[in-house]
């Protein structure tokens, strides 16, 4: 349908990929949302039709591409389950009709502001001409998009592995939080766009045009405002940032604890939470309407669906029941024991019932689990936990108000589980610090991150808008100015992470030849240090280039003594092509690369190739410091050390 053979994305097909996304969504969720469901009001119903589509259309296509039933065909089972169980319902007293056309004028524009803005954050070409790189994170998205359809199995290492890993019977679908690799993966295959440019500019601009209106609509149950203003206060809330990002080199020399779990990030630029957090968005709402049982449906959902999900929204609900059991308050503890249960539920249907690998948390074979902590732990971090929600909450100045507006206001046309949002962004801030210092997790920032992007600081814009609904004239301005301030940190954060990007030294032009070149065909590399396996440093050069890469040599700082990689304990790589004792590490890393299928060789002034290497090899590109050589044959046996 459409093609780019840029590294630099391109606006109108992009544009035009994103309304196809969102036109597929719409028409799948017409058949799964009823008025038993989602009620009359259009802008809620529109919302509810967005995001039950795009999680059924995701579900559907991935089985498609994969041509396989699995863990990814589990949501549309339940979510069209759900549909017909509520069809059997008797339908609400229908209220008095309302145009549907302001909500539809809400959904083109956000959808074209967010096609701008990711436009302008994912543009790699620098003032200076030359390519700057993004996070290696992103890549490694990009490269699991293109990865996946080779492999037709949900496994992280495919990245680096492609399909020889399926092959070889050494891959399996794992619990992840696969949606916005999913998402970008089907709209690369319908599309022809380049796999990274189908999940940061398509996806992205799709979840969060979608994530903005779902949080509309929660401000519009809140406030009873027009569509436009719900709107603009939906997205200030994937916006707000609480901590400025330049108060944080400050943060890291006093703070007494560390500064990590404090470094709370706008959901705006937290793009793999962006999947969960339109769900999330779209709980709330349920949960505001009163409909629980369809919110503890999509609870399901969002636990099958992201290991993320459970950790963020764990460590909140479990927290909000301790509340409630400590206030004696069943309007806190009921509510959180039933999404705890439900977690708990899809937890063991994964587990138990689908036999998904868990690489992380409950289940996790070899990373020691989640809940690493013993008596003498929560007795020796009680102190820390105490004293980081003191300081959460200092430095949550801008957004506490918008919780306490929730627990504290009171008024007729008021959801009575508006209240219940206000404890939630309490229980998620002393959750987060509790499973902080608590969990052995080797990525237990995520138990801070996720609750506060996702629940936290937009539940506290809720807040203040709630508030300001409820104050005349000049008064506004105080719930306001919180808001306005921590936008403001929202556009100072975005200008220092684009310009905080890695210069890569390289034209438009080299960059350009080279994917030329390679087509899509992954290349190695020989490299002196490096990340995780699985997720390599030129992940995100890969990605830009259409491909895949793998780093071909082993590193024991990286493979053995890293932090990741010790609590992962995983080795597919060193598994697939066995070490033979006396053979050369030049001469192993040339049989990795023909057991994975690489024909490519890149050295650049960073990497190296060896001359053991190089001798088996012939150069078939070179431009600026890239050098590209083509396998010939394996060397004879040399002695050089790695």
């Amino acid at each position: 349908m459409f093609s780019n053979p840029s590294v630099l994305p391109s606006f109108w097909p992009d544009l035009a990929a994103s309304v196809l996304v969102l036109a597929v969504s719409v028409l799948a969720g017409r058949l799964l949302c009823t008025r038993q469901l989602h009620g009359d009001d259009p802008l809620e119903r529109l919302a509810g039709m967005l995001v039950t589509g795009l999680l059924f259309t995701v579900g559907i296509g991935v089985t498609w591409v994969f041509r396989r039933p699995g863990v990814h065909a589990f949501v549309p089972l339940v979510l069209l389950a759900a549909a017909l169980w509520s069809r059997r319902r008797p339908a609400p007293a229908s209220t008095a009709p309302s145009s549907a056309i302001p909500a539809w004028v809400a959904l083109g524009a956000v959808t074209l502001v967010s096609a701008f803005f990711h436009a302008w954050q994912f543009d790699w070409l620098g003032d200076d001409g030359l390519i700057h790189h993004g996070h290696g994170d992103l890549g490694y998205f990009g490269m699991l998009a293109k990865a996946l359809p080779e492999a037709r199995m949900s496994d992280g290492w495919t990245a680096v592995g492609g399909a020889a890993l399926a092959d070889a019977g050494m891959a399996q679908d794992q619990w992840y939080h696969w949606g916005p690799v999913w998402l970008g993966m089907l709209i690369q295959q319908v599309t022809g766009l380049p796999a990274i440019e189908s999940v940061l500019n398509v996806g992205a601009t799709v979840m969060c045009a979608i994530l903005i209106l779902v949080s509309a609509a929660v401000v519009r149950a809140l406030t009873r405002w027009n569509v436009l203003w719900s709107t603009l206060v939906g997205g200030a809330s994937i916006m707000t940032l609480a901590v400025p990002p330049l108060a944080r080199p400050l943060l890291a020399k006093l703070l007494p604890f560390g500064w990590l779990q404090h470094g709370w990030d706008s959901l705006l630029f937290q793009f793999s939470y962006q999947f969960e957090a339109l769900q999330v968005a779209l709980i709330l709402l349920c949960w505001l309407r009163g409909k629980n049982a369809l919110a503890l449906v999509l609870v399901f959902c969002a636990t099958v669906g992201s290991p993320h999900f459970v950790g963020g929204m764990g460590v909140a609900v479990g927290t909000l029941m301790v509340f409630g059991v400590l206030r004696r308050d069943k309007t806190l503890w009921a509510p959180a024991a039933a999404a705890v249960g439900t977690i708990l539920l899809a937890w063991g249907t994964l587990h138990w019932l689908l036999g998904v690998k868990m690489l992380t948390g409950l289940g996790s074979s070899g990373g020691g689990g989640l809940f690493g902590f013993t008596w003498q732990t929560l007795m020796e971090g009680g102190g820390r936990i105490v004293g980081d929600i003191g300081i959460g909450l200092l430095l949550g100045l801008l957004v506490v108000p918008g919780w306490l507006a929730l627990i504290r206001i009171r008024r007729d046309s008021l959801p009575p589980q508006a209240r219940v949002l206000g404890w939630l962004a309490f229980a998620a801030l002393a959750g987060s610090m509790a499973a902080f210092h608590l969990f052995t997790h080797a990525e237990k920032f995520h138990f801070v991150v996720f609750p506060m992007a996702v629940l936290a600081q937009p539940i506290a814009v809720f807040g203040l808008a709630l508030w300001a609904s409820q104050l005349p004239g000049w008064r506004r301005a105080l719930p306001i100015l919180p808001l306005l301030i921590s936008l403001a940190a929202c556009v100072v954060d975005a200008q220092q992470r684009k310009g905080g990007r890695v210069n890569s030294g390289r034209t438009l032009e080299q960059v350009n030849a080279l994917k030329q070149y390679l087509q899509g065909r992954p290349f190695g590399y020989i490299a002196k240090g490096d990340r995780p396996w699985w997720i390599p440093k030129r992940a995100f050069a890969a990605a830009l280039l259409d491909c895949r890469c793998v780093r071909l040599n082993p590193l024991a700082e990286a493979d053995v003594g890293n932090h990741y990689s010790r609590f992962y304990n995983s080795y597919r790589l060193m598994e697939l092509t066995p070490y033979k004792e006396g053979t050369s590490i030049h001469e192993w890393s040339l049989r990795l690369a023909k057991s994975l299928g690489i024909r490519h060789i890149l050295q650049t002034k960073f990497d190296i190739v060896p001359p053991a290497i190089a001798a088996a090899c012939k150069p078939v590109f070179q431009s600026g410091d890239f050098l590209l050589y083509e396998i010939q044959q394996p060397p004879a046996v040399v002695s050089t050390a790695p």
